[in-house]
């Protein structure tokens, strides 16, 4: 289900915001159609033959961890599953952050729902 809400609504957010969107989109769009049909079909299928590949936090090891650079990089990549952490704020703002605190990821300290 995060797959699904990643390629309908974050993703051509994304390609939104670029330079030349509806080129990207149109040559792009259509593959992650394409693509989700295909895990869909393969995660519900009997046949376990298939391992899914999943980024959680996206590709970390070269943008930000849950940030869109991320999650387009290990789309990019060809991952199946891009998984993410969506979190609140004190001021019931929604984040993507994986840890409970912003300290390892921020020079702050502290609860990110705090």
């Amino acid at each position: 289900m995060k797959l699904l809400f990643l390629l309908q609504f974050i993703f051509p957010y994304f390609l939104s915001t670029t330079e030349n969107a509806d080129q990207e989109r149109n040559k792009i769009k259509p593959n992650l159609e394409n693509r989700t049909d295909t895990l869909l079909e393969k995660l519900n299928s009997a046949d376990d033959s298939y391992v899914m590949v999943a980024a959680h936090r996206g590709d970390w090891t070269n943008a930000p961890e849950n940030s869109l650079l991320a999650i387009k990089d290990a789309i990019e990549a060809g991952v199946d599953i891009v998984e993410i952490d969506v979190r609140i704020t004190k001021d019931k703002a929604l984040v993507l952050m994986h840890d409970r605190t912003i300290d390892r990821t921020t020079t702050g300290k502290g609860k990110l729902s705090k």
